[in-house]
């Protein structure tokens, strides 16, 4: 449900969701065909979701033709995370492909709580995947930040195993943690910049 839940919130910019969903079947089909895994039949349907979610963002990455819908982010992570846990690597797996966005999500859903719960439902601008934009990337380049950390994080499911997983995750909380205070610091900056310019014409 978490990880359903976590791709719907990240579809927000054109490719993310079908990117990192692609990468994350990849990682779960090598982590499947392993000999410490060794389900060669899940390995097949996580390659073959790698092939469908790699076709469709041909077409979904920006500026996009076709989109995925509510229907197909969340079905996305209902793919995710079911093959996570068929294909032995259980919840701690799905948890690095999708560290990132399911912090976000936490921190997102937490923050809407705390200031207005009326409003939880409601969208905004608070997102990561937004605040990269709103700090100077473009479009392509905040989809490309994130495919690398799910790359990153995710890959790391392959050589670790028990406690080194819980540390691997500690780190997804750490560099979520920094992401948000630089993205916070540099767009204080540009607004206190976008001020005096201002206020000098």
């Amino acid at each position: 449900m978490l990880a359903m839940y976590t791709t719907k919130f990240l579809d927000g910019l054109d490719g993310l969701v079908s990117g990192v969903s692609a990468i994350g079947m990849l990682i779960l089909f090598f982590l499947s065909i392993s000999t410490r895994v060794g389900q060669p039949e899940t390995g097949l349907l996580a390659l073959l979701g790698a092939a469908t979610f790699l076709g469709f963002l041909f077409f979904n990455f920006h500026p996009a033709k076709i989109f995925l819908g509510e229907g197909g982010s969340l079905w996305a992570g209902f793919l995710l995370g079911s093959l996570a846990i068929l294909s032995g690597g259980k919840i701690a797996t799905a948890l690095l492909i999708l560290g990132i966005p399911i912090l976000d999500v936490l921190w997102v859903v937490g923050r809407r709580l705390l200031t207005r719960p009326s409003a939880l439902a409601s969208a905004d601008r608070k997102h990561l995947h937004y605040r990269l934009l709103d700090v100077g990337l473009s479009h392509r380049q905040a989809v490309l930040v994130l495919y690398v950390c799910s790359a990153i994080f995710g890959s790391a499911t392959l050589f670790t195993e028990g406690a080194s997983k819980f540390f691997v995750l500690l780190c997804v909380g750490l560099v979520m943690v920094l992401l948000a205070v630089m993205l916070v610091i540099r767009s204080r900056n540009g607004r206190d910049k976008e001020g005096v310019s201002t206020f000098r014409h």
